[in-house]
């Protein structure tokens, strides 16, 4: 008894103490959730954010950029801990005043920035809310004062000296703290109001102040003051730097600079920044997974990753290379893959996998590869090559981004490295853009060319076609036309948050040194975008589903999140400082990021402090580099054995019950023997799901399904199945009373352009009535049948008609080129109505008569011919002109061999950018073809290749170009002449050949030049 009597009390200490936790739990560190808030104003708060995220990440804050008013609701506001306001809107509805006061007086922090102060003036609540308003401004260079120097949030703050607007406030709060004074202005004060915390200064009207390191210093104290006790800022992890090993021979022109040492996956994910509301977690890691550079989802839901060790140098002649596909699984539930299974090995440069007819295929170097495990252990045992030619010259240039369409073929991309084989039989050559394929490898089709290098593609649930390129295009949608494919991005900003940054962009030096491992880039856009997924599920918000796209930027350690929108059937995409994942540590690198089987997010981070395949011309190796068998530079830094896969989902909601809070979204398994489960996954969520339902279906085959289908015909990929299936053959009426009555009362626009594009050939097609019609891409839809439907002279004539009376059927880029596309189809009517009735001169420098005025110069309709006998119209004119042969005359007759070596140096360094043909891209890249400048002085053109040319440059007929083409490295005196040689001699051109000897004076002439050459120099 006396034993327990000692007991009782130190039990009953112990279950108060065990009440107590439960009552009060520990707040766990984290990073700081801030929303800053700008507009479109004078202010430019985008810019200024851009510059503040940059050192955020290394600070434990999290900053997220928002423009809309809409967005300031409880529920949003509810996901940060500080709402930094720097912006001039005036106007605010008394239920978004409410959310922002609800906001902080619940215990959010609230930091008004400059013209954070002028927002909202007739708003008294806002004004009262802030602790004054400003009344008016001078300006001038000055150092604000602290006068409040023992309060928490300015203990050892160092005031530094700028250029500001020098406001002057009214309106004064009674309860404000004043912390620091402009003269006898108070500049910097502070406030509570319920539970929440209020941090104003006046400094920071631009990046004069905005790039001082004492306003960023000032910055991170309002928000840590402002975010209150609760919120414990994480320690981020410390970084280390070293100084690199670099081959004896590589010649520096400075001291080579430390370079950031790697951290584990959980310390890296500590500096990684997601939106807020979401969490990041860790599905693998090395050494299971290496170099992860594609991710892909099998039936089963099981996570594919295509492992390319072979990337870049490792170029492999015969079969056996180092690249492999590993199968990853987490067995047991917790979040983890625990199982890797290794499907295919001794692949080469493999960059993309994608499930059909039973297996997979995979890009393997020049190779379309069938793989298939026919005995059920998870592991290739048939090997097939399907076709052959994505030319491996430069392995960066190369093929990716194989993905499953609506329509049974295989889509994907192809860099500037290009195709050039036999498909089916037939000898296909093409170059940098979209292509697809047949999935047992017998047809092949280009669709879309692109500007530059291409890793990215997706699609929209409605079988949209977008994509990136690596350079300064991050969006772009193919039309149908066959054309290059239309530009959706709105510029090209990438915003990092950290200064370590290798992309380059432009001309050396790209970057710059700052000291002790810092590096800047003195450029902020897309130079290595990689991907284009499209959100298509829904565990994310609604304004997510198809209206938000993520593209890797390896360099800038990010995947940036564009908002989509359209305007007519023309995509458009904003790139305004939202990104789904960006890192502070240097060697985080994301190449893919998709959406997965479960809804969530995934990112494959290839994890190397250099990813880049040309050198970044600083910090590492400044001059000598050596180039590797696949064309990229050769260093140390580059080929480390590491790789991650993360994931990004909703975090999910409080007060919720234990069940829902440990569960997962439960995935039924899709069973390729159970038709029923066939069937029910065509409406799932996940797009990928119902893709595989649909793939499932059409390679079992059979008619049994085809009853299940049709009573599911207002599914899109039922009808795409039915289409595989044969239905729409049939020569019963049923299939076409199917079609006629979704497009008689369906709602739903997409649903009604699938049937379009699964219209049976050969039926006529159903009557377009644009009077009670009002969606675009239904135009569109409707414009691409008509240009693949046998030609009509009456469809023509009332082509002709709505060019006239329906201008919304050509309004935007994308329907006026598909109505071109139609116009040049159905030609004859066409132009026999505009002859009848003669169109406006300036209709015919248009895309449209051009088309069709092309079309009849190549079926010289004897309609068209007898019509446009005696007629003396500019239309009848340009008709007889496009009949007439044009042959060019050349004088110069350089030797085979040489133009034959200009060519491929040709392909290999100017085709991407100048266009294989010389046409170059109208406002991107000047043509070579009929360009005055490169018949000229042969000097001016080897100045251009060794030093680079700075804009505009002007070509008679096409748009300016202001940008600026870098030096092409690398060359010998010889190569510049060859490929000088082959383009004024190429197409149109006619020029005398050029010597290496010409190129050797000039290279010793101008060996200290430093800078590009302008076209005022060159005159």
């Amino acid at each position: 008894m006396r034993v327990l009597r000692y007991l009782l009390p130190l039990l009953l200490l112990g279950i108060i103490g065990l009440f107590a936790q439960q009552e009060a739990p520990s707040q766990e560190a984290r990073r700081v959730e801030v929303l800053f808030f700008g507009d479109d104003g004078h202010h430019r708060p985008l810019d200024m954010y851009r510059i503040f995220k940059e050192v955020s990440g290394n600070r434990g804050i999290n900053l997220s950029y928002e423009k809309r008013m809409e967005a300031l609701t409880p529920e949003n506001l509810a996901k940060y801990d500080v709402l930094l306001v720097f912006a001039n809107h005036q106007v605010i509805t008394p239920g978004q005043l409410e959310a922002v006061k609800g906001f902080v007086e619940k215990g959010g922090g609230f930091m008004p920035v400059h013209c954070g102060s002028a927002c909202f003036k007739k708003t008294d609540g806002y004004i009262d809310l802030v602790g004054g308003q400003i009344e008016g401004h001078g300006d001038g260079t000055f150092t604000a004062r602290v006068v409040e120097p023992e309060h928490e949030a300015m203990k050892d703050y160092k005031p530094f000296e700028t250029w500001d607007e020098t406001y002057r406030h009214h309106r004064l709060a009674k309860d404000i703290t004043i912390l620091q004074r402009n003269g006898e202005e108070p500049w910097t004060w502070v406030r509570t109001q319920g539970k929440g915390r209020v941090f104003y200064t006046a400094h920071g009207h631009d990046e004069r102040c905005w790039n001082q390191e004492g306003f960023h210093d000032l910055l991170e104290r309002g928000i840590r003051w402002a975010a209150g006790e609760e919120v414990e800022i994480l320690k981020l992890p410390a970084l280390e730097y070293k100084v690199p090993m670099l081959p004896n021979h590589y010649e520096t022109k400075i001291p080579v600079p430390k370079v950031q040492q790697p951290l584990s996956p959980e310390e890296s994910m500590k500096r990684a920044q997601v939106p807020a509301g979401c969490e990041l977690s860790l599905f693998a890691a090395e050494p299971e997974i290496e170099h992860p550079i594609a991710i892909a989802w099998d039936h089963r839901d099981r996570l594919w990753v295509v492992e390319t060790l072979d990337y870049p140098n490792g170029m492999t002649t015969g079969e056996r290379g180092n690249d492999r596909v590993k199968i990853c699984e987490d067995t047991n539930g917790d979040g983890r893959a625990d199982k890797f299974t290794v499907f295919a090995d001794h692949l080469a440069l493999a960059t993309s996998v994608v499930h059909a007819n039973g297996g997979a295929i995979v890009s393997s170097g020049g190779k379309m590869l069938f793989l298939k495990d026919t005995d059920g252990d998870d592991k290739a045992d048939e090997r097939k090559v399907l076709f052959e030619g994505f030319k491996m010259y430069d392995t960066h240039a190369g093929v990716s981004n194989l993905r499953y369409g609506f329509d049974g073929w295989i889509y994907g991309t192809v860099g500037y490295a290009g195709f050039d084989g036999v498909v089916g039989g037939k000898p296909v050559k093409f170059d940098t853009g979209v292509f697809r394929f047949l999935p047992d490898g017998s047809q092949i089709e280009f669709l879309g060319k692109t500007t530059n290098n291409t890793w990215g593609l997706g699609f929209t649930e409605q079988f949209d076609l977008l994509g990136s390129t690596a350079n300064r295009q991050a969006s772009w949608q193919v039309i149908g036309d066959g054309g290059n494919v239309r530009r959706s991005d709105r510029g090209t900003r990438v915003y990092p948050t950290t200064l370590d940054v290798q992309g380059s962009d432009g001309w050396e030096p790209p970057v710059e040194l700052l000291g002790d491992g810092k590096i800047r880039a003195k450029g902020r856009h897309y130079t290595a975008a990689a991907g284009h997924a499209v959100y298509t599920d829904r565990r994310f918000p609604w304004d997510w589903q198809n209206k938000a796209a993520f593209v890797c930027e390896p360099t800038g350690h990010l995947v940036s999140m564009t908002r989509l929108r359209t305007e007519n059937a023309d995509f458009i995409a904003s790139f305004e400082g939202e990104n789904l994942y960006a890192s502070s540590d240097a060697w985080s690198a994301p190449v893919a990021a998709e959406p997965g089987p479960d809804g969530a997010m995934w990112i494959a981070d290839w994890y190397n402090i250099i990813v880049q395949h040309n050198r970044p011309g600083a910090p590492f190796e400044q001059t000598k580099v050596e180039r590797g068998a696949g064309a990229a530079y050769i260093t140390p830094l580059r080929e480390k054995p590491m790789g991650r896969i993360y994931r990004v989902t909703p975090k999910l909601r409080e007060n919720v019950s234990p069940v829902e809070k440990d569960a997962e979204p439960k995935l039924e398994p899709i069973d390729p023997g159970n038709p029923e489960s066939l069937l029910e996954a065509l409406s799932d969520t996940s797009l990928l799901r119902r893709l595989h339902a649909q793939r499932l279906i059409m390679e079992r085959g059979g008619e049994d399904l085809i009853p299940g289908l049709v009573e599911r015909g207002r599914n899109i990929h039922a009808l795409y199945a039915l289409r595989h299936l044969g239905y729409f053959k049939k020569e019963s009426a049923e299939p076409l009373t199917l079609l006629r009555d979704i497009l008689d009362a369906s709602p739903s626009p997409a649903l009604r352009r699938a049937v379009l594009e699964v219209w049976p050939e050969g039926a006529a097609i159903p009557a377009l009535k644009p009077q009670f019609e009002s969606d675009p891409f239904y135009y569109r839809a409707w414009l691409l049948l008509a240009a693949r439907s046998p030609a009509d002279e009456t469809l023509g004539r009332t082509l002709r008609d709505w060019h006239r009376n329906e201008q919304k059927l050509r309004r935007g880029e994308v329907l006026d080129r598909c109505f071109a596309m139609a116009a040049a189809r159905h030609s004859t009517g066409f132009l026999l109505a505009s002859l009848e009735n003669a169109p406006d001169p300036s209709v015919l420098k248009e895309r449209i008569y051009p088309a069709a005025i092309k079309a009849f110069a190549e079926n010289r309709s004897p309609q068209v011919m007898a019509a446009i006998e005696k007629n003396k119209s500019p239309l009848g004119q340009a008709l007889k002109e496009a009949i007439k042969e044009h042959k060019v005359e050349k004088k110069h007759t350089p030797p085979a061999e040489l133009l034959a070596r200009g060519e491929g140096v040709y392909a290999r360094t100017c085709a991407a950018c100048h266009q294989s043909n010389g046409s170059g891209v109208d406002g991107a890249f000047p043509p070579l073809d009929d360009n005055a400048r490169v018949a000229g002085s042969p000097e001016a053109l080897v100045k251009i290749v060794l030093h680079g040319l700075a804009g505009p440059v002007e070509v008679p007929g096409k748009l300016a170009v202001n940008s600026l083409m870098p030096p092409v490295v690398g060359l010998s005196d010889a190569e510049i002449a060859e490929v000088l040689s082959f383009v004024r001699h190429a197409w149109t051109n006619d020029a005398a050949p050029v010597s290496a000897e010409e190129v050797g004076k000039v290279r010793a002439a101008t060996k200290e030049r430093q800078a590009a050459w302008t076209v005022g120099e060159l005159k």
